[in-house]
């Protein structure tokens, strides 16, 4: 009995004892690399090209096929990651011998100033995925181990037998040093998958990636009321005005169980009604439009305005989507990549006006969702907002920038030309009274 008592006094001990030794091994005091690659215009156009081709592969559903990432393509993937997840750097090195990863994980406070090193990888195959071997911090995995790994955790948040069928589906893996070639051997299953549209909407519905999908209807149908009485031009901010009065005489009869997603839901109203007809696969449908609506909505999405520009509240818009599906790096990132894209051959330019446009959607969002007293409190707020209190003046922002003018005024987007600016344009937005609320 004492043994016992004993025992269960110096388990916790041993486990915190085992805890620490852990967190040496995997933590360093300097990065294993800093970041290469950041995000520009020749990264971006790579990207877009890169998910064209995967989309364009998932949609043909062949059965055997093949995966081609050149260099390029990779290096503009971990420019994208780094932008939307600035504490971490990622190299990726192609040569004929394999693709070898190096990444850095700057860790948070308390553990500011330490990071989390990992090294890998992965060889040239003929019979699926094979692994050299992984390193984390000082603790070194055997590509079989780290396999098992993986196996373990997915299967236990995907269900027993997801990683065998994912390890299957990869059947080869050649490398040079300029591009990636995987066999792919898409299973029936997943194929099925893709036309089966009935079970696609039941995980997203059970996901609720966007939140409540019938308190989102009733907003959505709210806001469609509003709009069939509206002509085809006008500001946006006067159907934020009306969903938000809504909400809050709603909230009369009776309180929101949460004002934060009563917030998300009436600014996913907001976007399925001025955004892409596509932003509904992530909720489902809401309401039935007819035709003479769908066509007056079409136009909404044209002719209503933000700051008098019809392209800036498409910006603002999806920007306040990305944000309740992300976070405010992932947006802010994907906003770059938007106007790196429109640099190249055929784009309106990098714009600015933009720029601004993608961060005050993405901080509207934040702020609506940071806390309840401040959720509550900016609904009153939003209820009356006005066009100039949404958007400040894009006086004086540079637009229409190709690539090369970009580069030669700005470098890139670590430059501290480009951090001006950008601190700049936040500097616009805290001047408004709107966006003086915490946004994180």
């Amino acid at each position: 009995m004492k043994r016992f008592v004993k025992f269960l006094f110096l388990l916790p001990l041993m486990l915190l004892m085992g805890a620490f030794s852990l967190l040496v091994m995997l933590v360093d005091s300097e990065p294993l690399i800093y970041q290469q690659h950041q995000i520009s215009a020749s990264h971006a156009d790579n990207s877009k090209r890169l998910a064209k081709r995967f989309a364009d592969t998932w949609r043909n559903g062949e059965q055997q096929t093949q995966l081609v990432l050149t260099q390029a393509e990779i290096d503009g993937l971990t420019a994208l990651f780094h932008r939307a997840v600035p504490s971490a750097a990622v190299n990726i090195t192609l040569s004929e011998y394999g693709a070898v990863l190096l990444g850095a994980l700057s860790l948070p406070k308390p553990l500011n100033q330490q990071f989390v090193n990992v090294s890998a990888t992965l060889l040239p195959s003929k019979t699926g995925i094979a692994l050299a071997g992984v390193q984390v911090g000082s603790l070194s995995l055997s590509g079989t181990s780290t396999i098992r790994l993986m196996r373990w955790l997915v299967d236990y948040y995907a269900g027993e037998g997801a990683t065998d069928k994912l390890l299957k589906t990869v059947t080869s893996v050649a490398t040079s040093p300029n591009q990636l070639v995987v066999g792919l051997n898409v299973d029936k299953d997943v194929l099925a998958l893709r036309q089966n549209a009935s079970l696609l909407s039941k995980l997203r519905d059970e996901l609720a990636l966007f939140g409540d999908k019938e308190m989102i209807t009733r907003y959505y149908q709210a806001l469609l009321a509003f709009a069939n009485q509206q002509p085809i031009n006008g500001k946006v901010n006067q159907y934020i005005n009306h969903i938000f009065t809504y909400a809050i005489t709603e909230n009369k009869q009776q309180l929101p169980v949460s004002y934060i997603e009563q917030n998300k839901a009436v600014l996913v109203a907001l976007v399925l009604y001025f955004g892409d007809n596509r932003m509904a696969l992530l909720v489902g449908d809401v309401a039935k439009l007819t035709w003479r609506q769908r066509v007056r909505q079409a136009r909404h999405r044209r002719l209503i305005t933000l700051a008098g520009r019809g392209d800036l509240q498409q910006h603002f818009v999806y920007s306040i989507a990305l944000q309740l599906l992300s976070n405010d790096q992932a947006s802010d990132a994907l906003g770059e990549f938007k106007e790196f894209l429109d640099t190249n051959q055929g784009g309106s330019g990098f714009s600015f006006a933009d720029l601004m446009a993608d961060r005050a959607g993405t901080r509207l969002a934040m702020m609506a969702t940071h806390s309840e007293a401040q959720a509550k409190q900016l609904q009153a707020q939003l209820a009356s907002v006005s066009d100039g209190e949404l958007m400040p003046t894009i006086q004086g922002l540079a637009e229409g920038l190709g690539e090369r003018e970009f580069t030669q005024q700005f470098q890139g987007v670590s430059s501290a030309n480009y951090q001006q600016m950008v601190a700049h344009i936040d500097s616009r937005l805290k001047a408004l009274s709107l966006y003086q609320h915490h946004w994180r």
